[in-house]
């Protein structure tokens, strides 16, 4: 499997590289790197786990909706580390965007 790995603070990604494409399908899809980064760090998404094993979250960043489908992989306290699938603009519902931000409230 084709990965390309980037560091940002106490994150890792690994993001799948589609040789086919020339390009990982987040990059194919318009999702920035700091745009994962934003997405995770922020912590303002929803997932769930697909019956494969992976997650399918929605959320948002400073600028934007995404949704993202992710493994995690090893994840500490000092390290968080994600495989990343893909990544496209996702609009959220009414439902998603009042779940998130009852989250942020806790």
């Amino acid at each position: 499997m084709n990965v390309i790995r980037l560091y940002k603070e106490e994150y890792i990604f690994d993001i799948y590289y589609d040789v086919d494409l020339g390009n990982t399908h987040v990059a194919d899809h318009g999702v920035t790197d700091l745009e994962l980064y934003e997405f995770f760090s922020l912590e303002k998404y929803l997932a769930i786990k697909r019956k494969d094993g992976s997650f399918e979250a929605v959320g948002m960043t400073a600028n934007r909706s995404l949704k993202v489908i992710f493994r995690n992989q090893k994840m500490t306290k000092k390290q968080k580390h994600f495989f990343v699938i893909t990544a496209w603009e996702y609009k959220l519902s009414k439902d998603e965007t009042d779940a998130i931000r009852s989250r942020e409230e806790q």
